[in-house]
């Protein structure tokens, strides 16, 4: 069942952004789609019945937190590479 599939927007960046409920009781889960130079960026976020309140059609507290731009880099952090 899906809750919502809406645009999103990290930056200057824009994507997609859909939440659905799992079947059989399964929980909820969120996901973002963002096209960002060249590379397609994937990230989801599900919450079970049993770890928490998934009333809200909003699980962005996670996915919220990405950032592509430079600005927002903070000092000390490890850039991962893509695996070959």
């Amino acid at each position: 069942n899906v809750l919502m599939d809406a645009y999103a927007r990290i930056d200057d960046t824009f994507g997609r952004r859909v939440t659905i409920d799992l079947p059989d009781n399964g929980g909820r889960s969120m996901g973002s789609f963002y096209f960002h130079q060249g590379y397609l960026y994937q990230s989801f976020a599900t919450v079970l019945p049993a770890n928490g309140d998934f009333a809200s059609p909003f699980i962005g507290r996670f996915i919220d937190s990405i950032s592509f731009g430079d600005e927002s880099v903070n000092e000390g952090v490890t850039e991962l590479s893509l695996p070959e």
